[in-house]
């Protein structure tokens, strides 16, 4: 597996500070707050009540029996895009950069498997795709590894419930301000940001402040709602990011830290920091990725919003036809009161003769027929399931089967390759967000790694090899290196192996790679696009005859 290795640990973040910051600085920042929540209320009461639809589907608590089509469509969709799992590759724009660009291509992979990344986007798919949001942190902890380096990156997904931006901001960089709202125990802010040591009575005193300080509960699960009996003894922590411009107009990111009304941290009132902001690169720290974007909004629709309604019809009718066909395969009878049929036997099954008192005829036990319900209402339910189907892409042929008499796997790969485009749009914007994270991720790395820190990377060929990264990697001191950032799918399916398995063959019996046939083969080649053409062509250009 691939590790990093560092010596000399040393702390690169800013140390919390208890800083002086005016009482009414402190109530203009909770009262914006305050304006910034109640902007998001609808966007946080359509998120309960999407995951209390979910999680009552799941568990069965509906007032019908829930049929499981909207689940199939999310997990072969997470099943897609997990499948698309993308591998980065750095690209310089100037050629004294092509070194730092290929130590980055192998050196970010294995600082996202240290951060266990695959589990975060793997997470993040599922929000996106349930709620059309998700929301990943990009951060420098300085306790990453339990504190044996000098910290790293960190990634992790972000409740979208918890994050509040200015309101009327189209996309999260016009806002100026960004809060992260999270839940602390009492006594673990007092024991690291309490200016009063133990023993001392006004420690008592901020403690109390600090608890009655915390908003009240709005009944709807807010992650800004805390201090009621179901989180006894814990306070709202606000993060801040808030951006700011010095004296030569550059944007800076600064970072407050807020528990009630007391600010345990401000970068802005750290002389270490004041000038440069928390981060170098100025940009929030929080990522968005949509699945339906919402206009003139930075958060998107999910698949929940878009098929509930034909999901719910699904269910109806699928309990009126299963109650239907309950009611007819159940046999009951018309008993005439004087028929004197001992019930006990009768409705034992396993008895043979069933006792009756005088003569039994069709006017003093009649069966109860139930008449099935017509065609049209199995077509009905037909219609809604592909209605459902067709909404979000989750066709049967993307599923492996295909309808109609088709049987040739070349035509089910076509209609799959047809039907997977909903899937390649939606993989297409997570991969630019996926390459906003990465850019912050070089951006930190440029920031923080002051001293070289040597990785093992390992190769296409399982081989291993050891390269070390710094911010000495970037050459030049008077100008900022611009990487380009291109990813591919880190595993191919069966598919597009078996493909790419028969577009060689289909080559060599073409006489490719025949010595007489190079130069029609370049220009056959140079009007294709495939994996792997361009180490062909160099294969070719070899195999030319040397001018003397």
């Amino acid at each position: 597996m691939k590790k990093s290795k560092t010596q000399n640990p040393v702390r690169a973040s800013p140390e919390p500070l208890q800083v002086q910051v005016p009482h009414d600085t402190i109530e203009k920042v909770l009262r914006h707050f305050s304006l910034c929540r109640a902007a998001k209320e609808p966007l946080t009461r359509r998120l309960m009540d999407e995951d209390a639809y979910w999680e009552g589907r799941l568990q069965g608590k509906g007032a019908l029996p829930p049929s499981a089509w909207l689940f199939n469509a999310v997990a072969n969709k997470h099943a897609d895009a997990m499948d698309a799992y993308p591998t980065p590759t750095v690209l310089p724009r100037e050629q004294s950069d092509e070194q730092a660009a290929a130590t980055l291509t192998q050196v970010l992979p294995v600082i996202l498997t240290n951060c266990g990344f695959a589990d975060t986007y793997s997470a993040g798919w599922w929000e996106k795709l349930k709620h059309g949001t998700a929301v990943y942190g990009v951060f420098w902890n300085p306790l990453a590894h339990a504190g044996a380096f000098r910290g790293d990156v960190d990634i992790r997904t972000v409740d979208l419930r918890s994050l509040y931006w200015d309101p009327g901001a189209r996309t999260l960089e016009e806002s100026q301000n960004l809060y992260l709202c999270s839940r602390m125990p009492a006594e673990q802010i007092v024991g690291a940001y309490c200016p009063y040591g133990e023993g001392d009575p006004m420690r008592q005193v901020w403690t109390d402040e600090l608890l009655s300080s915390s908003p009240a509960d709005n009944g709807r699960g807010d992650p800004a709602a805390i201090g009621t009996p179901e989180h006894p003894g814990t306070v709202v922590v606000l993060d801040r990011y808030y951006k700011t411009s010095d004296p030569n107009g550059l944007q800076r990111l600064h970072y407050m830290k807020i528990a009630g009304r007391h600010v345990l941290y401000d970068s802005a009132a750290d002389p270490n920091w004041a000038g440069r902001g928390l981060y170098d690169h100025g940009q929030f720290p929080v990522v968005l990725d949509t699945l339906y974007p919402v206009q003139n909004a930075p958060w998107g629709y999910g698949m929940i919003a878009v098929c509930r309604a034909p999901q719910d019809a699904v269910d109806a009718l699928s309990y009126n036809v299963m109650e239907s066909s309950m009611m007819g395969t159940k046999k009951r009878f018309f008993a005439s009161e004087s028929t004197a049929v001992n019930e006990r036997e009768f409705l034992d099954w396993n008895r043979p003769i069933v006792h009756v008192q005088g003569d039994i005829s069709d006017a003093r036990l009649k069966e109860i027929t139930v008449e099935p319900p017509d065609s049209i209402y199995w077509s009905v339910l037909q219609g809604k399931i592909q209605e459902l189907k067709e909404t979000v892409g989750n066709r049967d042929v993307n599923a492996g089967s295909a309808g109609g008499g088709v049987t040739s796997a070349a035509a089910i790969s076509a209609l799959q390759e047809a039907g997977d485009k909903l899937s390649r749009d939606s993989i297409a914007a997570s991969y630019r967000a996926y390459e906003k994270m990465l850019r912050l991720v070089i951006e930190l790395v440029r920031q923080f790694y002051t001293e070289e820190r040597v990785f093992r990377v390992t190769g296409a060929g399982g081989e291993s090899a050891y390269t070390s990264l710094s911010r000495a990697t970037w050459s030049g001191a008077d100008r900022t290196p611009v990487f380009d950032l291109v990813f591919k799918a880190e595993r191919e399916s069966v598919a597009q192996r078996n493909e790419q398995n028969a577009l060689a063959l289909e080559l060599f019996k073409a006489d490719f790679f025949h010595s007489d046939n190079v130069e029609a083969a370049r220009i056959a080649l140079d009007m294709m696009e495939f994996p792997g053409k361009d180490a062909i062509m160099a294969s070719l250009q070899s195999s030319l005859p040397q001018a003397d």
